[in-house]
């Protein structure tokens, strides 16, 4: 089974992954192997939820996953509550075009990829923390389809129903 996957990392900094076709039968031996594009976009956040919608439309069909966000202290800066609003301007393109999206808690993406992981197998990419971390979570998400393959195509089929002919 192949499967191809966009992660993003919303903040101020946010950084996404594309991986393309990932083998699962080679993985997770063969993630140094993998087609994976990385990298991190800032300002004005409605241009990086269109700019992230507009990736995503172009490797369609992929399974999106987003890193979610839970406060853990509080903080009245603008910029801390940056990543909620960009993932709820990224939910809601998603949604407005019937598209499904997969939420995944950072702790878990830290522990199953750390960041020796990523030196490693070549992945890290120096001085682009958000995209190192969009990388752990599309490498978490392939993680968990090794044992729950069906996830992907529920992930990736349209929300809605089709309906064919009469």
């Amino acid at each position: 089974m192949r499967a191809s996957v966009f992660a993003i990392d919303p903040g101020v900094t946010t950084g996404w992954a594309y991986i393309n076709g990932a083998d699962l039968v080679t993985l997770p031996a063969g993630d140094g192997a993998l087609d994976i594009t990385a990298s991190e976009m800032g300002g004005d956040e409605n241009q990086q939820a269109r700019d992230l919608w507009r990736i995503i439309n172009t490797v369609w069909p992929v399974a999106v996953v987003i890193e979610d966000f839970i406060p853990r202290k509080l903080d009245q800066s603008r910029h801390f509550l940056s990543p909620v609003r960009i993932t709820a301007k990224i939910e809601y393109l998603l949604w407005e075009h019937e598209k499904r999206w997969w939420k995944q808690m950072p702790a878990l993406a830290m522990s199953t990829i750390p960041d020796v992981y990523l030196k490693d197998t070549e992945l890290w990419i120096p001085g682009k923390p958000h995209a190192n971390d969009a990388q752990r979570h599309a490498l978490t998400y392939l993680r968990m389809l090794l044992n729950h393959p069906e996830r992907h195509e529920q992930i990736t089929t349209p929300r809605s129903l089709e309906v064919n002919g009469g």
